[in-house]
């Protein structure tokens, strides 16, 4: 992408070849007032000037829109130095990298010296924020969640968090927006567009998501909820099911064990 201001003489041209939007920002912000257009024009004290962007992909807008395609630091691996509630610190060779992550991945780390993490790097223009995962699925996943307009990276990592990789994969590939709504608590609009925009998608991740125990734990839900439980006590008892109860029956009284010592 080329950015040339011109200001009062014709001769007089500027090129900035590959300079972040901050820097550009700072520079000519003040002279030229920029719209959502190609070319703009402002008068400041009697100054013309034009701001013309050309683009191989994509006009240009202001100001710019979240890219999620930097990725400079896609992977980690180093000393775990603090451990909070939504995020890790990691000593990278004297460098501490501040990593957001799912509260399993930090429960994991809580108990470990060395961690590594695939990262993923969002930038914004007033922020850029790491997102880690212990698994490379999980990253795959997670980028195309925020490839979703309305879904940003704080709002794929509670996604990812709410239930199993492959459960997620499975409800999606089978379009079961129920799922996604009931056992793993997504908003009803939410998981409508993510299962249209991300059913073709997810069959080319390397997951496996050929068991369908998603639809068992649907009817254990619908079951203990007709019960009178409550639906966010019911989706905590529902993820605490071990993989290896499958008899429906047998999960529902699992799940009712454990919604009888909270």
């Amino acid at each position: 992408m080329r950015f040339v201001c011109v200001r009062a003489s014709p001769t007089e041209t500027t090129h900035f070849d590959h300079i972040p939007y901050s820097t550009i920002n700072r520079t000519i912000g003040n002279v030229i007032r920029t719209r959502t257009s190609t070319t703009s024009h402002a008068h400041e004290t009697g100054t013309r000037a034009l701001l013309t962007c050309t683009a191989t992909r994509s006009t240009f807008a202001y100001p710019p829109p979240i890219r999620y395609d930097a990725c400079m630091i896609s992977h980690l691996s180093g000393s775990v130095l603090y451990v909070s509630e939504n995020h890790l610190v990691l000593d990278v060779h004297g460098v501490g990298y501040r990593v957001h992550c799912m509260p399993r991945t930090l429960d994991h780390a809580r108990s470990k010296r060395e961690f590594s993490l695939h990262t993923h790097l969002a930038v914004r223009e007033d922020a850029m924020e790491l997102f880690g995962f212990e698994h490379p699925e999980e990253l795959e996943l997670f980028v195309l969640l925020i490839g979703i307009s309305g879904i940003g990276p704080r709002s794929a990592l509670g996604i990812l968090a709410l239930e199993s990789i492959e459960k997620l994969v499975s409800a999606i590939a089978h379009g079961d927006v129920g799922y996604l709504t009931k056992v793993s608590g997504v908003g009803k609009k939410s998981a409508e567009k993510i299962v249209l925009e991300l059913r073709e998608k997810v069959t080319t991740l390397s997951i496996d998501s050929s068991h369908d125990t998603h639809h068992d734990d649907d009817d254990v839900f619908a079951a203990l909820e007709a019960l009178g439980y409550r639906a966010s006590d019911v989706r905590d008892a529902v993820r605490a099911l071990p993989e290896n109860v499958t008899d429906q029956s047998e999960r529902i009284k699992t799940a009712l064990r454990t919604l009888s010592r909270s």
